[in-house]
């Protein structure tokens, strides 16, 4: 099913694909270090040229029906504030896997919360999923926050599954059902 782009708002926040003109955005967002040490391969330091060449594949993903990226726009400052979106999209079992960040800046505030919501919406009634997993590290309690208030269930600990900066964590899984899905 070939996917136009949609757009969601919020009353904080607007999420739309990309635009080559948000990689200056992105990389300040991407940049700081903090962002680096909750994702499972985000060097540090970013370079900027990764943020141009992490839009060009959004765009490609997005033809190949294989993964919808979206930015997360704050609607006073018009700048991208973060990433919200489903990767590994497998139409045969309608399922996808969910990835989220945000500029520190604005952690706390629920934006992520917000942006989530609506891409369940889209996975849910616009691609048809019967699935949405993600991952987090156990230490990461604001994405466990994240999770948990957006309805998924935490389906299981992969003990010491993932190694960043040469130390093995422990990484979360968590799921959600259309069925579970409250719009």
């Amino acid at each position: 099913m070939k996917q136009h782009a949609p757009q969601f708002e919020t009353d904080r926040i607007i999420i739309r694909r990309y635009k080559p003109s948000d990689a200056e955005d992105l990389y300040n967002v991407l940049k700081d270090k903090a962002m680096s040490r909750w994702t499972f391969a985000l060097p540090h330091p970013y370079p900027q040229e990764a943020a141009v060449k992490y839009i060009r594949q959004t765009q490609s993903r997005w033809r190949l029906e294989k993964g919808y990226a979206f930015a997360v726009v704050h609607k006073e400052t018009g700048k991208v504030i973060g990433n919200v979106g489903l990767n590994r999209v497998e139409q045969t079992h309608k399922c996808g896997e969910i990835g989220f960040c945000l500029g520190k800046k604005y952690w706390g505030q629920g934006l992520m919360t917000e942006a989530i919501e609506r891409l369940l919406h889209f996975g849910f009634n616009k691609l048809k999923l019967h699935r949405i997993y993600g991952h987090t590290f156990q230490a990461n309690t604001a994405s466990k926050r994240v999770f948990e208030k957006t309805g998924f269930t935490l389906e299981g600990t992969m003990r010491q599954a993932v190694v960043r900066y040469k130390k093995r964590h422990d990484l979360l899984n968590y799921g959600i059902l259309r069925g579970e899905y409250k719009s």
